[in-house]
C-alpha cells in the first residue's frame, strides 16, 4: 500500500502540472458557441468513405460487444458448467434459462440491485451538483480559488481507484462518523473516482455558453441565483443531464474502490459478480453479468432517449 500511495503521489504531481498548462491554454482561447444568435450543427459528408467506416465500426462492435455478450449469455444458460465442444451447445437440453431465473429471484441479486441503484442515484446527484458548482466557480467567477478547485476536481485522474478505495477506507475508519458499512461510503467513493469526468462534461457546456446571457438577466434586475436558475441551468440542461447519466452508469459499474468498502449488507452488482467468480461459481457470475448488462443497457437507452428529446427541444 505504501508503494501504491507513492506512485499515486507522483501521478498526482504530474497531473497538476498538466492541468496548469491546460488552464493557460484555455484562458487564451474562446470556446463560446451558445450565444444569442441562432446556430445549427453541420454534418460532414463522408462520401466514398461511408461504407469503409461503417464496416470498420460494425466489425469493432461485433468483436468488442456482440461476441463477449453472446459468450456470457451462453455461459449463463449452460446446463453443465463445462462444455467439451461448441456443437455440444446445440444439443437438446444443453441450454436453459433456469440459472437466470434462479439468480433473478435470489435475495443476493435483489439486494445488490437495490444497493446499486441507490448508490448510483445518490452519486449521480451529488457528483453532478459538485461538478456544476466547481465549474461555475472556475469559469464564471473571479475567485482566486477557482484554479485550486479545478486541480482538486481533476486529481482523481492521477490516483488509481483501488488506491482511492484504500484511502477512503482508512479515512472513514478513523473519523468518528458512522459512514463505513453504509451505502453512503460507496456513493462517496463513486463521486471521488468519477468527479473528473462529470466536471469536464459540465465545464465543456459552460465554456460553450456566453456569460453575457446570464449577465443580461442580472442587468434587467434578476438576482444572480435567479439568473442561474432561469438562464444558465436551462441552457446547460443537455450537458447537466448527460453528466448525470454518465455518473449514473459509471457508478453502476464501479468495482475497484468499492471492493474495500462494502459489507455483506452493502454489496452492489459489480461486487456480486466478483464474489461469485472468486468463489468458483463461474456460471452464477455469468448469469449475474447478463442481468447486470440488461440494467446498464436500460440506463443507456434512457440516456439516448433523453439526449434525443433534448436535441429536439434545442432545435425547436
Amino acid at each position: 500500500s505504501n508503494q501504491a500511495a507513492s506512485i499515486a503521489i507522483v501521478l498526482t504531481a504530474a497531473l497538476l502540472v498538466i492541468t496548469v498548462v491546460q488552464q493557460r491554454i484555455i484562458n487564451k482561447r474562446k470556446f463560446t458557441t451558445v450565444t444569442g444568435k441562432g446556430n445549427r450543427p453541420r454534418q460532414v459528408p463522408l462520401r466514398n468513405l461511408r461504407w469503409p467506416f461503417t464496416i470498420i465500426a460494425l466489425a469493432y462492435f461485433a468483436v468488442a460487444v456482440i461476441l463477449p455478450m453472446l459468450a456470457l449469455l451462453t455461459a449463463s444458460m449452460q446446463a453443465t458448467p463445462f462444455v467439451a465442444s461448441i456443437p455440444q451447445l446445440f444439443e437438446t437440453g444443453a441450454l436453459s434459462f433456469a440459472k437466470l431465473g434462479d439468480v433473478l429471484g435470489s435475495h443476493d441479486f435483489q439486494l445488490a440491485l437495490r444497493n446499486s441503484v441507490l448508490v448510483a442515484i445518490f452519486a449521480a446527484a451529488a457528483g453532478t451538483t459538485l461538478s456544476f458548482i466547481a465549474s461555475y466557480v472556475r469559469y464564471r467567477t473571479k475567485s482566486r480559488g477557482g484554479q485550486l478547485i479545478e486541480l482538486i476536481a481533476m486529481t482523481p485522474l492521477a490516483v488509481p481507484a483501488i488506491v482511492m478505495g484504500i484511502g477512503l477506507l482508512w479515512t472513514w475508519l478513523l473519523l468518528p462518523v458512522p459512514v463505513y458499512g453504509t451505502l453512503a461510503i460507496l456513493a462517496i467513493a463513486c463521486v471521488a473516482v468519477f468527479l473528473p469526468q462529470g466536471y469536464r462534461g459540465i465545464s465543456a457546456s459552460m465554456l460553450q455558453m456566453d456569460q453575457d446571457l446570464e449577465d443580461s438577466a442580472v442587468m434587467l434586475g434578476a438576482r444572480r441565483a435567479k439568473a442561474i436558475i432561469s438562464v444558465t441551468l436551462p441552457l446547460m440542461r443537455v450537458g447537466i443531464t448527460s453528466s448525470f447519466l454518465l455518473f449514473l452508469m459509471l457508478s453502476m459499474r464501479e468495482l475497484s474502490a468499492s471492493i474495500f468498502l462494502f459489507t455483506s449488507n452493502t454489496r452492489i452488482l459489480s461486487i456480486l459478480v466478483f464474489d461469485n467468480f472468486d468463489n468458483g461459481q463461474s456460471q452464477a457470475a455469468a448469469a449475474v453479468s447478463v442481468l447486470y448488462i440488461v440494467v446498464i443497457a436500460v440506463l443507456a437507452v434512457i440516456a439516448q432517449k433523453v439526449g434525443a428529446n433534448r436535441k429536439l427541444d434545442t432545435i425547436k
